[in-house]
């Protein structure tokens, strides 16, 4: 594989090599939790990934494959200096050999949803060799990348079949964007970013559903095609997942300043008991628990959750100081209003499937 040198993308040489290291712990898995338990607790932070048991019972993560350790410091609302900490201190510890960036603002890395941010679904879903699938689609994304001076139709349906044998539920488009983290040079992201600038810029049609292993690389060698003509659009995969992010966001500055006001006149209904209702849930209390996942948290951090749909309560229901529940906004108010957890006789249990983009 051909080295290339840009200097605007600084970060590469860190991923690449933080990617080699991971590969080292396909068989060691317990360690490399431990690490990253580790690496989280070090900096203060709580260990983000939790797993559904079959019994129904949540509880931290027993497995996990490389693509989901590298989304740890590559999540969308983690701030530049939390991810650069995170992803220094696990760089440290796996003995990367390059510095983890800075994650300014001028360094768009494709990154997955803070909720939701396994590449694997909850252990009472998912199948028995998902995470494994997920270690070889990951070593063979690498191992195709890096001998592309040499590639074959032997090699090419090797990637494909890895690929494909790594598209388990609830990984959707971010396979491609994980190989990305891995070989940037060589794969191009599918983020949300990246496939709206092939549709709108590069008029390229997308199917919305995620790509199988055959349709990937087809799209790898089409953008590979593009980047190398005389005039290209991008130069990089890099420079182009860089072009998808700046496209967004200058649409949604442009659209702020194409606004008339920022205030408009609206009438709407308003939730005439919500205030009573959570005056009696909280009783002047400055702290309470959250009823999903227990934690405690200030009253400003937790509303008054419907434990049945508002829409489908009756008046003397919505009257009823029982009908609300404590549940903080850290998440859990989220997951229980969108229905992908519910409760059932006082047990947690899962909800719809929740499928990343």
């Amino acid at each position: 594989m051909t080295t290339q040198n840009e200097p605007d993308f600084g970060w590469i040489p860190f991923y690449m090599d933080f990617a080699d290291q991971l590969r080292e712990y396909k068989e060691n898995r317990g360690e490399l939790l431990q690490i990253l338990r580790d690496s989280l607790g070090k900096l203060g932070f709580t260990f983000p990934l939790h797993d559904r048991f079959p019994s129904g019972e949540m509880g931290p993560l027993e497995d996990i494959d490389p693509f989901t350790v590298m989304g740890v410091f590559n999540r969308s609302r983690e701030a530049g200096k939390k991810r650069a900490g995170l992803a220094g201190e696990l760089g440290n510890r796996l003995k990367v050999s390059h510095s983890a960036p800075n994650y300014s603002d001028d360094i768009p890395v494709p990154t997955i949803p803070q909720i939701n941010s396994k590449f694997f679904d909850t252990a009472n879903l998912r199948g028995s060799h998902d995470i494994d699938k997920l270690w070889n689609a990951f070593a063979a994304g690498i191992d195709f990348a890096d001998h592309s001076d040499s590639r074959t139709k032997e090699t090419e349906d090797a990637f494909i079949s890895a690929y494909d044998q790594g598209r388990v539920r609830n990984v959707g488009h971010r396979l491609a964007t994980g190989l990305y983290w891995a070989r940037p040079w060589y794969y191009p992201p599918l983020d949300e970013n990246s496939r709206r600038h092939i549709s709108a810029v590069l008029d390229i049609d997308l199917p919305e559903t995620p790509l199988s292993g055959s349709e990937y690389l087809g799209l790898r060698d089409q953008l590979d095609k593009l980047r190398r003509e005389d005039d290209p659009p991008f130069r990089s995969f890099p420079e182009f997942s860089q072009l998808a992010w700046i496209q967004n966001d200058s649409q949604a500055k442009r659209a702020l300043q194409e606004l008339d006001s920022t205030d408009v006149m609206a009438k709407r209904q308003t939730r005439r008991e919500q205030t009573y209702l959570r005056q009696s849930l909280f009783k002047g209390k400055e702290k309470e628990q959250c009823a999903l996942c227990g934690e405690t948290f200030r009253v400003g951090s937790l509303v008054a959750a419907h434990k049945k749909k508002r829409s489908e309560c009756s008046e003397e229901e919505r009257r009823n100081p029982n009908i609300v529940m404590p549940m903080c906004v850290f998440g859990c108010d989220y997951l229980y209003e969108k229905r992908y957890v519910r409760v059932v006789e006082g047990v947690v249990k899962a909800g719809v499937s929740l499928k990343g983009g």
